[in-house]
């Protein structure tokens, strides 16, 4: 009994290690899944990346200045086109979080936080425009992604 007790413990304390080493987790979804739960979708150029303190001072979110080039979705304004706007991410993968390199463009599928702010994960869509498949380009600009929803 002590030894199933103690093989016990063993497997929980390394299952427990597992889920806390790999802190994102995201379920498996197709593009069209990503979109439909996006609250906005914008084809963006990177300007700069700024961070966001703690009051510790540690980096607690990456705050993005981008140009919207073209808003695909958008469940909380309209069009945003040629607007200089923030997206925040987690500084760090284990949370979930997205790096984006400045001066390139991306195709971004985010949500609004709760605080109102645009937020990218790891578990949505962040591609590199020059990535993105001619399809999705096509299903966007003729906005037929919606009749996946």
């Amino acid at each position: 009994m002590k030894i199933f007790i103690l093989y016990f413990f063993v497997l929980l304390t390394n299952l427990w290690g597992i889920l806390f080493t790999n802190g994102c987790y995201c379920g498996k979804m197709s593009e069209e899944e990503k979109y439909c739960n996006s609250d906005w979708v914008a084809y963006v150029k990177s300007l700069r990346r700024g961070e966001v303190r703690d009051k510790e001072g540690k980096a607690s979110e990456y705050e993005y200045t981008v140009k919207l080039l073209k808003t695909f979705k958008d469940n909380k304004t309209c069009n945003q086109n040629n607007k200089i706007d923030c997206i925040y991410s987690a500084t760090n993968s284990a949370a979930c979080g997205v790096e984006l390199k400045d001066s390139q463009e991306y195709l971004l599928f985010g949500r609004y936080g709760d605080d109102g702010k645009r937020k990218i994960s790891s578990c949505g869509y962040n591609r590199e425009w020059n990535e993105v498949s001619e399809k999705l380009k096509k299903l966007l600009k003729d906005g037929d992604m919606d009749k996946y929803c």
